[in-house]
């Protein structure tokens, strides 16, 4: 059987045109805002202050490293799309599982898994559990528990096999 994710691309575009067409903003912030949804710019330094590297795998070469929003970048208003504190650095393939609802972590930092994803993505990765990747800062936690309820387990999955 296969389930479609629910990719977020779309829903991003709409918010990047809305944010385009605000009077409100200069164009010096409209173009921060825009580069944080990429992970650029100084979005990405100030999750740089937060973070030094993936919390999942412990890569430490940045450029090898995405900066994501933990509530995501579309639902966050101006001051979240750039607070550091709404970010991780995560290895792409770890970032693919985070922005689809497929892994979250706890405030305490134990990495929990959907139900949605298949075991054997993890045993390939090489991704034992349980897991515990360090606690979060005061200001990462509200992030991470909008990101538990609202987008953990939200997304039908992919495929599985078993």
């Amino acid at each position: 059987r296969l389930f479609r994710l629910k990719t977020p691309g779309r829903e991003d575009e709409v918010a990047e045109q809305a944010l385009l067409s605000r009077l409100d903003l200069d164009a010096g912030t409209r173009k921060r805002l825009l580069s944080a949804r990429r992970g650029h710019g100084v979005y990405r330094e100030h999750v740089e202050r937060h973070e030094q590297s993936c919390r999942l795998t412990g890569l430490l070469d940045r450029r090898h490293l995405r900066a994501r929003h933990i509530k995501p970048w579309r639902d966050s208003n101006d001051r979240e799309k750039l607070d550091g504190c709404n970010g991780l650095l995560l290895s792409p393939h770890v970032d693919q599982l985070f922005e689809r609802g497929l892994i979250s972590f706890s405030d305490a930092g134990e990495l929990l898994v959907a139900r949605q994803l298949n075991p054997a993505v993890l045993q390939a990765w090489g991704i034992a559990q349980p897991r515990n990747v360090g606690a979060f800062q005061a200001g990462q936690c509200s992030y991470l528990e909008w990101h538990r309820l609202q987008v953990f387990e939200q997304g039908e999955g992919g495929r599985r096999i078993a």
